[in-house]
C-alpha cells in the first residue's frame, strides 16, 4: 500500500515557486557539458581520417610530406598542419544554449568546403544541414565537418541527461 504525505499549500506553493529556478540550473549544468563535450570532440577530430570526410588528394598528402607534416597523429593528419586551428575551437554554453565554433578563417573553410576557391553555400538534408562536395577538379576543398560531426556525436546522450535533470529538478 503507497503511503501518501500531507504536503501544505503554502508548502507547494514554495515548491512550485523554485521548480523554474532548479530547472534552469539542472539545465546550465547539462548544456555545459554538452558545450565541452562537443568541443573535446571536434578537437580530437582534427588529425585524423574521419569515414564521412573526403580523403586528402594525393597531391595534399606528397606536399605535406615534402614539408615535414603528417605522421604526427596518424597516416595523413587531415586538418592539422600546425596547431592554430584546433587551439581556435572554443565553446560557451548557457542555460538553455550549447555552441561550439572558432572564428578561424581556416577553420570555416574546412568545415564548410570551398568551391572554386569561394566558400560553399550549406543545404537540407533529411538530418539537417550538410555541406556541398566540390566537383572533382574545381580547385575548392571539400568540407571536412568536424564541428558538425562533433555535435551530431554528442547531442543524443546529452537531450537524454537533460531530461534526466529536469525531472531530477520537478523531484519526479
Amino acid at each position: 500500500m503507497m503511503r501518501m504525505r500531507m504536503v501544505s499549500a503554502a508548502a507547494l506553493r514554495r515548491r512550485f515557486e523554485r521548480m523554474p529556478q532548479r530547472v534552469l540550473g539542472e539545465m546550465s549544468i547539462e548544456t555545459e557539458r554538452l558545450a565541452a563535450a562537443m568541443r573535446r570532440t571536434a578537437v580530437n577530430y582534427i588529425g585524423h581520417e574521419r569515414p564521412t570526410w573526403t580523403p586528402l588528394a594525393a597531391r595534399t598528402v606528397r606536399e605535406k610530406r615534402r614539408l615535414g607534416y603528417g605522421w604526427q597523429i596518424s597516416r595523413t593528419d587531415p586538418l592539422l598542419r600546425r596547431r592554430d586551428m584546433r587551439d581556435s575551437i572554443k565553446s560557451e554554453s548557457g542555460p538553455m544554449k550549447a555552441a561550439v565554433g572558432s572564428e578561424s578563417k581556416v577553420a570555416r573553410w574546412q568545415e564548410l568546403g570551398t568551391r572554386g576557391g569561394r566558400l560553399q553555400d550549406a543545404r537540407s538534408a533529411a538530418n539537417g544541414p550538410t555541406p556541398l562536395q566540390p566537383a572533382p577538379g574545381d580547385g575548392g576543398i571539400p568540407a571536412r565537418s568536424f564541428i558538425w560531426d562533433a555535435m551530431q556525436a554528442n547531442v543524443r546522450a546529452a537531450m537524454i541527461r537533460a531530461a534526466v535533470a529536469v525531472l531530477r529538478a520537478l523531484e519526479f
